[in-house]
């Protein structure tokens, strides 16, 4: 990027969150960029009026009304979604799925489902069959307004879609890339709870967020398991939305085996478990610089809190709505890159100090060797 940089942003409501749009650019490229935000808004708009389930006059509304075994036609967008669903839903074996909101009777049995005819048409096996795609929804309009962007010429930018789906591409200045956090729960006071994470790279890439804190009814446990939240991070952000919730469905251990075939690009996943540790694959330690930072600041910030520039919760993760942002957004926040420097300085200064009691005892006991 040449020249000054600005940045940009619009946020407004859709599809029951808030959708916050950044661009970044030279000066010369706001008017721009801004016509784009606001085109880009008006897409996510129409793609709710299309997809979601509570508009009377939508494409999914007309099909939970249809009957069982009527052909109906939908249109090329919701038609398409349901496409990748039900693709997904098979390959997770059913630990995501768009049709979690249908009684569970219907939900739960292998034969439920829906066809596509030769001729473009749909038909339901079962007249209860309720369709929502609100584990994907988000993620699918943020993909339609990335390709946008891309096709615009606008490559610096940052999406996120009530901040459990999030693209990234670019950089946010010349010289630093989109700050990124991770938040899988809260405090007594509402705060939310996680960790800073980095991706160092231009390439867009979406991050899927599911919890229990962030996504609610579509998720049905599959199985007991221990994970808190999932986060999966790869260049389709429908995909990483859809497998972040078949993680938590599903578990670690069964996802896990088939995460990697779904597509040429292998998706990074990291969960915390309900002992707040972090799990991750070596895809995610490639893309995301969280391990580190999640180490470092755990480390950092347990002895900084003495300085109560940073607060620890009880359970041991940061407290990010202490990091000294007004307007804390769970995932996206505003760091000072000086304090990548407090750890380093307090190892120093440990190390200082143990020398200096090694000093010490040796001028109090010159015969003793330690």
């Amino acid at each position: 990027m040449n020249g000054d940089v600005h940045q940009i942003t619009i946020e407004q409501n859709h599809m029951g969150t808030t959708f916050e749009l950044t661009v970044s650019g030279p000066k010369s490229s706001l008017e721009k960029n801004e016509t784009a935000l606001l085109l880009a808004h008006e897409i996510i708009s129409q793609l709710e009026n299309e997809l979601s389930e509570f508009k009377t006059e939508s494409e999914v509304n007309r099909f939970n009304s249809i009957k069982a075994q009527i052909p109906i036609k939908l249109k090329e967008t919701t038609s398409r979604l349901l496409s990748i669903a039900l693709k997904l839903e098979k390959i997770t074996s059913g630990a995501y799925s768009p049709f979690t909101k249908s009684p569970k009777n219907i939900f739960l049995e292998p034969d439920r489902g829906v066809d596509f005819l030769s001729n473009g048409e749909i038909v339901k096996s079962h007249s209860d069959i309720y369709l929502e795609f609100g584990a994907i929804g988000k993620g699918y309009a943020l993909d339609i307004i990335s390709e946008y962007f891309l096709r615009s010429g606008i490559r610096n930018f940052c999406l996120s879609g009530g901040g459990s789906s999030i693209v990234v591409s670019g950089k946010a200045t010349q010289s630093t890339y989109w700050p990124l956090a991770w938040s899988w729960s809260k405090d007594q006071d509402g705060c939310p709870l996680g960790v800073e994470m980095q991706y160092e790279n231009e390439e867009p890439i979406a991050l899927g967020i599911s919890g229990f804190h962030e996504k609610g009814q579509h998720i049905k446990l599959k199985r007991p398991n221990s994970i808190l939240s999932a986060l999966v991070a790869h260049p389709n952000a429908a995909l990483a939305d859809a497998l972040s919730t078949a993680v938590i469905s599903s578990g670690w251990t069964d996802e896990m085996e088939s995460l990697s075939t779904i597509t040429d690009t292998a998706p990074g996943v990291a969960v915390i478990e309900d002992d707040h540790v972090p799990r991750w694959n070596s895809v995610f330690q490639t893309l995301i610089k969280a391990p580190f930072l999640i180490s470092a600041s755990l480390i950092g910030l347990t002895i900084s809190s003495i300085l109560s520039r940073f607060s620890l919760a009880d359970d041991g993760m940061i407290d990010l709505s202490s990091l000294g942002v007004d307007d804390f957004n769970p995932y996206l926040l505003e760091r000072n890159a000086a304090w990548i420097l407090l750890p380093v300085v307090i190892i120093v200064l440990i190390i200082v100090h143990t020398k200096r009691v090694k000093i010490l005892r040796r001028d109090r006991n010159p015969e003793d060797p330690t």
